[in-house]
């Protein structure tokens, strides 16, 4: 499926903007140290890129289908992101079977967002955000 670059932004945002919400300031106990959402945030992107999630390394490998490059690409309409115990992206087209739901955790949300970001950045989309723990991961 087809992302555009305005859906691609709005995708980004999105996930940005829920995992600043869905993350506090901590108080490490032992030192008394404030760690701040946006140090917090930086920790878990750095760190969801370096090892492999838990969740991928017991799920079987999905078969490939032989046939894939004989489909046709669909445009991506819409997608829906939702975060509780665990996260879930919805990608939707024109036809509803060609769209898909990604059931995922916080970690492989980072990846997500990072694999994002790259292929803007490759595509030369321009996309900027205001997100300064992102901003700081991503140089």
């Amino acid at each position: 499926i087809w992302l555009t670059r305005r859906l691609c932004s709005r995708a980004c945002e999105t996930i940005i903007k829920l995992l600043e919400e869905t993350t506090s300031p901590t108080v490490v106990a032992k030192n008394q140290i404030n760690l701040s959402v946006e140090a917090i945030l930086i920790e878990e992107h750095e760190n969801s890129l370096k090892k492999t999630s838990e969740s991928t390394e017991n799920e079987k490998k999905p078969q490939i289908e032989k046939n894939v490059a004989t489909k046709p690409i669909e445009m991506c309409y819409s997608i829906e992101i939702n975060c509780s115990d665990t996260w879930q992206i919805k990608f939707f087209g024109q036809n509803p079977s060609s769209g898909f739901k990604i059931n995922t955790d916080r970690q492989n949300i980072h990846r997500i967002l990072s694999a994002l970001l790259v292929q803007s950045k490759q595509a030369d989309w321009g996309i900027d955000f205001n997100a300064k723990w992102l901003n700081k991961t991503l140089k």
